[in-house]
């Protein structure tokens, strides 16, 4: 007894979609391939394909002793020239070249062993060429009826561009820094509120000396400049996000008599939020300059022109020329390698010319803006500085900075005009190339999957990405430029990882470790961290960086096995028969372990794959919906739709076992007498079983309430009275009895805890089980029945409602002698009064009524506002949580939000919650693919499961609305 047969065959409807790819498949000569048609494929191969043709994620699948190889549309795109001739090969002969890399991991999964890589290299052939290729895949195998693997699927990613992408930052990253470190100024980088440094050049070295810069903040490698005015203006610009520059700035130094004299400029760094994370610091040491103008300053002797001209040539270092420009007579002198600059003749630039002859020479798109500027300071007097580009004598422009100062005379007229040019070509282009660096920097570390960080050398965190910040359950600026002590709740955690951190730091070797960190929730967990030492280009440390993985599960599971191990050590002190008994209490539990991880990776999938299937017939039901609604007089059209909605309610059928199984389904608990409910399926079970079969009904008069789902309840015992009925084909006795039963030590259970059951036995006379048929019975797909007769979730579903409902589901059988299946519901104390049947009408809108709609499918939110609007309302759409909150802010009143509840950024939860801080009386309809809420997210919600029909969600909005809707509970 395995599985119900509940839904009919359908023949080739798998096949459809695809695109092109599918049209391909469908149009294949399969009947003389290896496979065969695909009339006569196996269950699980039809459902496999119809699963792959829907997906947008690249799939195939090898089947049989001939690997022969089917494939979806993206899966054709990584084929490129491989593709068509490849659909119906043999996998291995269609990647001949990569065979030797492919034939241990197809060996591996045909002999039943599933195999994930997360990155595999591969040389392929696909375009004519050798080519690097990267992949992640998980290859999977598929059984057949006997539990033999007669083929694999594969769910895979192309990350070639990924890998390439990381390599290239590297070098980004590396160029960079050799271009900071041959910069001529000085260069520093620093980095938090406490100004740590994170990079200095060589340049920077000469100046202040050999010191222990990287990780240390300004304050501990200067101490001597205590009170000369730098730390707070340090402060200044990380606190206020406004640079700051001096010129001719004096440093007093450790060990030296005489200030230097430094021109140098802070400029704040910040994230792509715009919050400030640390400060660019850049200068040349002007002491020379400064000392020879004071020495200069002393000759009077000198020709003041020529004096002007020494002392800005000196303050500004690296000039390309001088000028002085007798405003009033309009005569503009300047040296020689001024007029080379200009492209003008040194003799006429000696003897003097007009302003207009020089600005000639100044990018048109500049003129402009230097004349406003040489204007401005006319008027005004004082310092004049403009960048802008100047044509060369080849007829190329290059940049420059002119600086100068404006002399008035007593009326406050401009008199002479000195100044100097400066060359800054190489300077811009390492400016603009410094900030696509970092940008392009900064990104890289935010798309990297996982849990990635770097810290300083004090553990001060510097770098994280999404993966860490919700991890640590704060946005980035709360815990960037702070140690684990002081952004995690649990200061002695925190500790206890800057102590490992240091640890590495200090040895200077990789290592991992596992930490105990908190989750946001409060929940402890285990995480596997790999941390490596941070070093500069001199191969100091400097820091570090790692990756966290999440290892809780398999730590507990861990501690279950060493429990184990732990008894039977203390057994061997005991008897020899007691240390046999012991051992194989330990192999049971081994075996319930494991058996309990297969069913619970497979509910996964299946309940994935359900989920998604929630989401595509949401938009096929509506549409059709009001396709019935506005064809109801087309006899013809009317009858195709129908066709096409019972379709689709067989398919939410399928579902919703998928999700049984999946413990996924959305469930209606309520207390149910289930002697009752036995009793009020007599008749249909009757009528199910036919007159070979003889039926025994043994229920109690009362007392055999459970917390269930009644309609799912009543579909699980159909399922086992189904399956126990095609076990008896020459006729026999099924028995249903109902009573309850108490757990306690002395009479346990082997996976329920103590208290009180609701036992729902189905037994039968039939053909049984043998051992191994048993251990596969509750494997979705699984079945021992014919192909055709039956989808192999029948007891999957069963067991996932008694699991999600908080019991368990019992399978005893014997070959030759029968099958007994137990229901194990959790006993309640009263009971509810049944619900009332609600009227089938679609209530309409008296008057129009505003409808916000959330959802980021586009497509489920196209279908639900045309339903919405179909029914008389009007529909505001947002495709997220934040786009919602946008409308309401821009003065959007909904009279009901309506919202999906699993979407990026923010869950439609969230939402309802921020939203009634604002609005406490909005009705609120969420809409889910599974039972996914908690029930404190739930609280004061109506939530409505997707897929559902136009009349169901027309009701719940209606009374929504009307305020007849209960809350708390799904609708």
């Amino acid at each position: 007894m395995n599985e119900s047969s509940v839904s009919p065959e359908t023949i080739l409807s798998f096949l459809s979609g695809g695109g092109a790819t599918g049209a391909l498949i469908r149009d294949y000569d399969w009947a003389s391939s290896p496979i065969g048609a695909p009339e006569g494929w196996p269950a699980s191969l039809k459902t496999l394909v119809s699963v792959m043709l829907s997906s947008s994620q690249p799939m195939f699948v090898a089947w049989g002793a001939s690997r022969t190889l089917i494939y979806n549309e993206q899966y054709a795109q990584i084929m490129a020239d491989k593709h068509p001739e490849a659909l119906g090969g043999d996998f291995l002969e269609v990647w001949h070249e990569i065979r030797a890399d492919l034939s241990p991991i197809v060996e591996r999964t045909y002999s039943g062993e599933p195999v994930q890589m997360d990155d595999i290299m591969l040389v392929m052939q696909r375009r004519g060429y050798p080519e690097e290729t990267h992949f992640s895949f998980f290859y999977s195998p598929i059984r057949d009826d006997r539990g033999t693997t007669v083929g694999l699927f594969c769910a895979c990613t192309e990350i070639t561009g990924q890998i390439e992408a990381e390599r290239q930052a590297e070098r980004e990253r590396a160029r960079q820094r050799l271009m900071l470190k041959q910069m001529p100024g000085f260069v520093a980088l620093l980095v938090g509120p406490n100004h740590c440094f994170e990079y200095v050049n060589d340049a920077y070295r000469e100046i202040a000396g050999e010191r222990n810069y990287e990780g240390r903040t300004v304050r501990e490698v200067f101490p001597e400049i205590e009170n000369q005015g730098y730390f707070e203006f340090l402060d200044k610009v990380y606190a206020t996000g406004e640079s700051y520059s001096a010129h001719a700035a004096p440093v007093l130094l450790a060990g030296e008599a005489e200030p230097r004299y430094v021109d140098f400029l802070y400029e704040p760094v910040r994230d792509d939020s715009g919050a400030v994370t640390g400060i660019f610091v850049g200068g040349y040491e002007v002491t020379e300059q400064v000392r020879t103008r004071a020495r200069l300053e002393e000759s009077e002797e000198r020709v003041r022109s020529e004096a002007e001209r020494v002392r800005l040539a000196l303050d500004a270092g690296a000039i390309v020329g001088t000028w002085v420009w007798a405003v009033q007579e309009d005569r503009f002198i300047a040296d020689e390698r001024f007029a080379r600059s200009f492209a003008l003749d040194p003799e006429l630039c000696r003897k003097g010319l007009p302003l207009d002859m020089v600005t000639a020479s100044i990018h048109p798109e500049d003129v402009d803006r230097v004349s406003d500027a040489i204007e401005k300071a006319l008027q005004g007097g004082g310092a004049y500085s403009c960048e802008y580009r100047v044509r060369q004598t080849d007829g190329e422009y290059r940049w420059v900075e002119a600086n100068g100062l404006v002399e008035l005379d007593a009326n406050g007229t401009a008199q002479r005009f000195p100044g100097v040019l400066i060359d800054i070509e190489e300077e811009r282009k390492a400016r603009i190339e410094r900030d696509r660096s970092a940008a392009m920097l900064a990104a890289f570390i935010e798309a990297v999957p996982g849990v990635v960080y770097a810290k300083d050398r004090q553990g001060r965190m510097l770098v994280a990405n999404r993966g860490a910040t919700e991890l640590i359950g704060k946005p980035p600026q709360e815990y960037l430029g702070k140690t684990d002590a002081e952004f995690l709740e649990n200061t002695a955690q925190g500790e206890a990882v800057m102590a490992n951190d240091r640890a590495v730091m200090e040895s200077g070797v990789l290592r991992q470790i596992e930490e105990t960190v908190h989750r946001p929730d409060g929940s402890p967990a285990i995480w596997l961290s790999t941390k490596s030492p941070w070093r500069d280009t001199d191969g100091s440390v400097i820091g570090l960086v790692g990756s966290s993985l999440d290892i809780t599960a398999r730590k507990e599971a861990e501690a279950a096995l060493e429990a184990s191990r732990e008894e039977l050590r203390r057994l061997n002190a005991s008897l020899e028969e007691r240390v046999k008994e012991a051992i194989k209490e330990r192999e049971d539990a081994l075996a319930l372990l494991h058996e309990a991880r297969k069913v619970e990776t497979l509910g996964q999938l299946t309940g994935g794959v359900a989920h998604d299937f929630n989401n595509l017939l949401t938009p096929i039901m509506s549409g059709l919906d009001i396709l019935s609604r506005r064809h109801s007089d087309d006899e013809k059209s009317h009858r195709i739709i129908a066709g096409g909605l019972q379709a689709s309610e067989r398919a939410k059928t399928l579902v919703q076992r998928l999700l049984a199984f999946a413990r996924r389904q959305t469930l209606l608990p309520k207390d149910t007498d289930v002697c009752a409910l036995a009793r009020d399926m007599r008749e249909l079970l009757e009528r199910t079983l036919g007159p070979q079969i003889e039926f025994r009904l043994e229920t109690q008069d009362a007392g055999c309430a459970a917390l269930v789902d009644p309609n799912q309840l009543e579909l699980a015992v159909l399922n086992l009275a189904v399956n126990a009925r095609d076990a008896m084909p020459d006729g026999g006795t099924l028995t249903i009895s109902v009573d309850t039963v108490t757990v306690t030590p002395s009479a346990p259970h082997d996976t329920l805890d103590s208290g009180d059951y609701v036992r729902v036995s189905v037994i039968d006379t039939g053909t049984g089980m043998d051992a191994e048929t048993l251990s596969h019975a509750i494997e979705p797909f699984f079945t021992t029945k014919e192909v055709g007769h039956g989808t192999g979730l029948g007891l999957s579903m069963v067991h996932g409602l008694a699991a999600q409902s908080g019991g368990a589901l019992s399978v005893r059988s014997v070959q030759g002698q029968g099958t007994t299946a137990e229901i194990w519901l959790p006993f309640a104390p009263c009971q509810t009064k049944p619900d009332p049947v609600q009227n089938a009408d679609i209530p309409l809108p008296e008057k129009t009524k505003k409808v916000l709609l959330v959802d980021d499918e586009a497509l489920i939110r196209m279908s639900v506002a045309d339903n919405l609007i179909e029914l008389g309302y009007e529909v505001v759409e947002a495709g997220s949580a934040a786009e919602a909150l946008e409308h309401v802010s821009s003065g959007i009143v909904p009279d009901l939000l309506v919202t999906d509840h699993m979407m990026p950024g923010m869950t439609g939860a969230q939402l309802a919650s921020e939203l009634r801080g604002v609005m406490p009386e909005l009705p609120i309809l969420m809409i889910t693919g599974y039972a996914d809420l908690k029930p404190e997210q739930a609280s004061g919600l109506v939530v409505l499961a997707k897929p559902f029909r136009m009349a169901e969600l027309g009701r719940r909005v209606a009374e929504l609305l009307d305020g007849r809707q209960s809350i708390g509970t799904p609708a």
